[in-house]
């Protein structure tokens, strides 16, 4: 009986845990798009906004804009760079966001004295979507794995019985 009672709560869980993390999955794919768009404006010395913040996953699209002088807009771990940004004539890079992690934003063309210190950040965070999925299928593994344990064990216990009987 207690062994019974050990796998109805474990079906229960299982299902618990497999739907709310599938509703967690179903939010954030309705409030989050897998497109980020970025209107950036470069001006001597830094960016506006100075911090992006992404899921991982993400298609990344950002059209960056000088404001004063020529400015560039390079990101050594994704590969991304646009040099020669005039004023007045926005450029468009775009990639994947498929690190997680911090990532300094830099400008690529020499715009005065104070160049090295403008610098932005991308942030890459991990993916709810991911890890909500996971989780799901892991619960309905378990809770699915539970019932057919529990569907299996009435057969013992009436073969166990009819066994008394005779």
């Amino acid at each position: 009986m207690k062994r019974r009672r050990l796998l109805l709560v474990t079906l229960v869980l299982g299902l618990l845990i497999g739907t709310t993390s599938t509703g967690l999955v179903m939010a954030q794919s309705t409030s989050d798009s897998y497109v980020k768009k970025f209107n950036v404006k470069a001006f001597r010395f830094g960016y506006s906004p100075e911090v992006l913040v992404v899921n991982q996953g993400d298609i990344v699209v950002i059209t960056v804009e000088s404001q004063d002088a020529v400015h560039g807009f390079y990101i050594e771990e994704y590969e991304v760079r646009q040099d020669s940004i005039l004023p007045g004539t926005p450029q468009t890079v775009s990639f994947v966001a498929d690190k997680v992690g911090m990532f300094r934003i830099h400008c690529s063309t020499i715009c005065g004295s104070l160049h090295p210190f403008m610098m932005g950040q991308l942030i890459v965070q991990p993916s709810i979507r991911f890890i909500g999925s996971a989780l799901g299928i892991s619960g309905l593994t378990v809770a699915f794995f539970a019932y057919v344990w529990m569907r299996s064990e009435p057969k013992e216990e009436s073969r166990k019985e009819e066994d008394n009987k005779k």
